[in-house]
C-alpha cells in the first residue's frame, strides 16, 4: 500500500480467531489493515457491504470504518497494520 509503513502482523489458525474480530470493530485513525485468508474461507462484512473470502484472498481495511468477520470457524488469517505517512 503505498504511503504507509506496516507496523504489526498477527496471525489466527482456525478456530482461534478472537471475538472482537466478529464483532463490529473499526481501525484508528491513521491505521489501514490488511487482512489475507491463509486457509479456509470467511465473509469480511464492512459499509460497502459482504465478501466471501478464500485462501489466497486479501481485503484492505480503512481507517475508522466499520468493519467484522463472519462465518471464519475454518479460516486462517493474517492481519497486517500500516501506519498512514
Amino acid at each position: 500500500m503505498p504511503g504507509v509503513t506496516p507496523y504489526k502482523t498477527l496471525r489466527f489458525e482456525a478456530g482461534r480467531i478472537p471475538e472482537g474480530l466478529r464483532r463490529e470493530h473499526r481501525l484508528k485513525a491513521g491505521v489501514r489493515g490488511e487482512l489475507r485468508v491463509l486457509e479456509g474461507s470467511l465473509v469480511f462484512v464492512d459499509e460497502g457491504g459482504r465478501r466471501a473470502m478464500q485462501a489466497g484472498d486479501r481485503q484492505t481495511i480503512r481507517p475508522e470504518a466499520p468493519h467484522h468477520l463472519e462465518d471464519a470457524d475454518d479460516a486462517s488469517v493474517e492481519l497486517t497494520f500500516f501506519r498512514e505517512r
